[in-house]
């Protein structure tokens, strides 16, 4: 009899375990959406000097514009996804203030755009929202335990296109820099780190 019992319950946490093993399967597609910021480090404002920081300094918190994106992302592991992004979002650049104006080239250009940036980018999750627990313990005092973490620690890197449509002011448009003919669309590449923080999880 306890032969039985005990084969009963080895099948009975074996099967438990495997379904909480896999419901990551059961949540592949997400989609998402966001807000966050834009800022332009190019050749219109900025400080071009030894003392710049590593471009720090061309952050000018005046001209900081909102960005805006949505995508979705499709898990092919509980620690490996791609995700499909399209931005939208606004650049502004100016010399007022800075080493082109007060320098020797004594200008005054600036200009605003619109920007759009499709991209496609793959991630790996570092902690995954998806753990395994070293114990057997499948039970606490509320009850049966799950195998989600509320924090996804991730990498992500990818590939994508950016499209501006730029509006100068006078002096920019007057200039002899802006008669040449530059390119509205440039490849991106979006590397760094993520966080996801589950906030509240079915």
């Amino acid at each position: 009899m306890n032969i039985n019992v005990s084969r009963i319950l080895l099948a009975v946490f074996l099967t438990i375990s495997g379904l909480s093993g896999q419901k990551w399967k059961l949540r592949r597609y997400e989609a998402v959406f966001g807000i966050g910021s834009a800022n332009y480090f190019g050749d219109i404002g900025g400080s071009p000097t030894e003392s710049n920081w590593f471009g720090i300094k061309d952050i000018q918190l005046f001209q900081t514009r909102p960005s805006f994106y949505i995508g979705a992302r499709y898990k092919f592991r509980h620690n490996l996804a791609v995700k499909a992004n399209f931005t939208f979002g606004f650049l502004s650049g100016t010399d007022k203030g800075t080493y082109h104006q007060t320098g020797p080239n004594d200008r005054n250009w600036a200009f605003t755009s619109k920007i759009i940036e499709p991209s496609a980018q793959v991630e790996y999750s570092i902690l995954s929202e998806e753990y395994r627990y070293r114990s057997t313990a499948l039970f606490n005092r509320k009850g049966m335990l799950n195998n989600y973490s509320k924090i996804n620690v991730y990498l992500f890197g990818g590939i994508g296109a950016v499209k501006c449509w730029a509006t100068p002011n006078e002096e920019l448009e007057n200039s002899l820099v802006y008669e040449t003919e530059y390119p509205s669309v440039g490849l991106v590449f979006p590397l760094g780190v993520g966080l996801k923080y589950v906030i509240l999880r079915e």
